[in-house]
């Protein structure tokens, strides 16, 4: 073996030894001496002089250290180790500086090393032929580093999820004349997006989304003529979208939660034939959906959730191939087009509520058979639910709630063997629920409040063994409730209340231990109160008012009294609460009895209705009567920033800090300075912050 061989060999053996978890054995077993090193597994030598051109070590789990010895392997082309937990020797750099040693490197790939710290190392800007750096999902820190721009062979870039990454992008970007792929998104990089970009013809993905870039999105990368993918969502951009980047090379746009602004461009004959995916949801984007929309015949994916579009909707649904359209609380005001359903459709997801749509559900509806989301709810719809409904044999989820529909559920409806959720709460239905409602086996949710149904309660509803949440509320059934409903084992919200039910409350509801909210008031229950509710050990509200019951409140149920109470403020008090469709939320309900009470309230209302930023808590709905002033509030899983703040259960670092210091800071920004009239807290503090993440 010659020299230049031994020296490989003996690189080989010391990366081995930095190895020290390898879950499968296969390099203690395979990297021996009985073999030639070209035989190991994950090694590939050049064939004349069996020098090391390719490490291939990824998706090994392996954990250890990366070795310095690396840059032994001077003929080096392909590095791989992704998706293993690799670290640096000492545990506080990153990668090792010596990789700037391999002059034949071209690919390194060197994502998903969850525990690679440190920063990305300046001597990779010795590698003057490397043309993929691949390296994501770590716990680097720090910025690019300029000499990484220099590398003029560099085809992609993709720093993905490097959560702890700083900086800015360098205007110096346009000295990558051959970039492809310029991945950089999910990380701290502030600043603007270089106009340089536009230099760069070659460029055909740039993403750089979830992150701190401001300003505007530069007019100029319109010139990128071979641009596929373009994302910038989740930042902090403004003005509208510059109708130069709509160019007909595109297939993806995403351009979401970034505080757009102004209207989509309007050009008459742009067509955009490639373009199959559009999501700009949340937003400030207003006007008419662009009609050169329908007809982009590749479009599968159109996100316009959360705008202010006006109408009219896409009307070509048959040049289409859309699977998901979501275009959910916009301002459209006009009539499902009659296109609908005009012939098959692939379409998966419809979404359609909150839009101030009238008229009529086409009977065409049912001609969508790979449909598995149909959101229709909180318009002006009227009419009947049509029968081809039916048809919709993929249906997992039905919202129709918060409509003028009339007449009966059909019984087609039963036909949906996967339907999961179905909501139908406040329209003006009537009728019984149909027998068959027991066949559909998969229901979790049934929501029919604040209707006219009337009849007794199916026999098999009670035999729906995945049901998790039932609002019967605010109809006209009658009758008594079957003794035995033991196989609602994993239900959580069963809403009774203002119906006219008889007789006696069921002792099985003992059972349901997953049960957190009861309410069966305003009805006419006789009797007394089960003692068996006692064994409800996850009950949190419980509601069995306005009734004929003979007996006190059991002992046992005595504990519900504050167990939803969050905190009192100047001004009234906030509970955890749960919608009739299990949705959590936070309520918060005015004191009446304190001096300015009412005053605030409006006022706090009238701010509210008009902000709109990704950092500020969204509001769900609000509550205004003579005896009850509240608001109904998103609620944040991870509860306040003071409890991660001072809390020593949990502990921040300094990058998250930072971060949290940012995203608050922005929030101000915004309400000083992003609305017509500045608005300001007053009252701001640590146990008034959420924690999303």
């Amino acid at each position: 073996m010659s020299s230049s061989n031994i020296t490989d060999q003996s690189a080989l053996f010391a990366i081995k030894f930095g190895i020290k978890f390898n879950p499968t054995n296969v390099l203690a077993h395979n990297w021996t001496t009985s073999t030639s090193f070209c035989n190991w597994i994950g090694v590939t030598c050049s064939t004349r002089r069996q020098r090391v051109t390719v490490l291939d070590l990824g998706h090994m789990c392996l954990q250890g250290t990366i070795s310095p010895h690396l840059s032994n392997l001077s003929f080096l082309v392909v590095l791989d180790q992704q998706n293993n937990s690799f670290h640096d020797n000492n545990f506080t750099g990153g990668i090792p500086e010596e990789l700037g040693m391999l002059l034949e490197l071209r690919y390194l790939f060197l994502g998903e090393n969850y525990n690679l710290l440190g920063t990305i190392p300046l001597s990779l800007g010795n590698i003057t032929k490397l043309e993929y750096l691949v390296v994501e999902r770590s716990r680097l820190t720090g910025s690019i580093p300029f000499a990484i721009f220099n590398l003029s062979s560099l085809l992609c870039i993709f720093f993905p999820h490097l959560e702890d990454l700083n900086g800015s992008i360098a205007e110096a970007i346009r000295s990558l004349p051959k970039i492809e792929t310029f991945y950089i998104g999910n990380n701290k990089i502030a600043g603007t997006i270089p106009p340089s970009l536009d230099n760069i013809s070659s460029l055909v993905q740039l993403y750089l989304g979830d992150g701190h870039i401001h300003g505007n999105i530069p007019n100029d990368l319109g010139r990128l003529s071979k641009l596929i993918e373009f994302n910038i969502e989740v930042n902090y951009l403004t003005r509208a979208t510059p109708q130069e980047i709509f160019n007909i090379s595109l297939q993806s746009v995403c351009l979401d939660f970034s505080d757009l602004s102004g209207n989509l461009p309007k050009i008459v004959g742009l067509r955009l034939p490639n373009l199959m995916l559009l999501q700009l949801q949340n937003n400030q984007l207003g006007g008419n959906i662009a009609a050169y929309l329908s007809n982009s015949s590749r479009l599968t994916g159109l996100n316009l959730e959360d705008n202010l579009f006006t109408r009219p909707m896409l009307t070509n649904f048959e040049n289409l191939s859309l699977e998901n359209l979501v275009v959910e609380d916009n301002q459209f005001n006009g009539i499902l087009p009659n296109s609908i359903g005009n012939r098959t459709s692939p379409l998966l997801l419809f979404a359609v509520s909150n839009c101030q749509t009238i008229g009529h559900i086409p009977r065409g509806i049912g001609y969508f058979e790979n449909l598995n989301i149909l959101f229709l709810a909180n318009n002006g719809l009227t009419g009947t639910i049509p029968s081809t409904i039916g048809k919709l044999q993929s249906l997992q989820r039905l919202h129709l709630n918060g409509n003028k529909m009339e007449g009966i559920i059909p019984n087609e409806l039963c036909l949906l063997k996967k339907l999961g959720e179905l909501s139908l709460q406040n329209n003006g239905l009537s009728g019984p629920i149909p027998p068959c409602i027991g066949n559909i086996s998969l229901l979790q949710k049934v929501l029919l409040g604040s209707n006219a149904l009337n009849s007794s309660i199916p026999v098999n509803l009670w035999s729906l063994e995945n049901l998790i949440v039932l609002n019967l509320s605010s109809n006209n059934f009658g009758g008594s409730l079957p003794l035995n409903t033991g196989k609602l084992e994993v239900i959580k919200n069963m809403d009774l209340s203002r119906n006219k039910f008889l007789g006696n409350i069921s002792p099985f509801i003992g059972a349901f231990l997953l049960l957190r909210s009861l309410n069966q008031s305003r009805n006419s229950f006789e009797g007394i109160i089960p003692q068996s509710f006692g064994d409800l050990i996850a009950l949190e509200s419980i509601d069995l008012s306005y009734n004929n019951l003979s007996s006190s409140i059991p002992k046992s149920l005595e504990k519900l009294s504050e167990a939803n109470l969050l905190g009192v403020g100047s001004f009234g008090s906030v509970y955890r609460g749960m919608l009739s469709d299990g949705t959590d939320v936070v309520v918060k309900i005015l004191n009446l009895q304190v001096d300015g009470a009412f005053r605030s309230f409006d006022a706090e209302c009238q701010v509210l209705r008009t902000i709109r930023h990704r950092n500020l808590v969204k509001v769900i709905s609000s509550c205004s009567n003579p005896e009850v002033r509240a608001l109904v509030l998103k609620c944040m899983p991870n509860g306040s920033l003071e409890k991660w703040l001072y809390s020593h259960n949990y502990c921040l670092n300094f990058f998250q800090w930072v971060s949290i210091m940012l995203d608050v800071a922005l929030a101000l920004e915004y309400l000083h300075h992003g609305q017509s009239e500045p608005i300001v807290h007053c009252d701001l503090n640590e146990a008034k912050q959420c924690s999303v993440r």
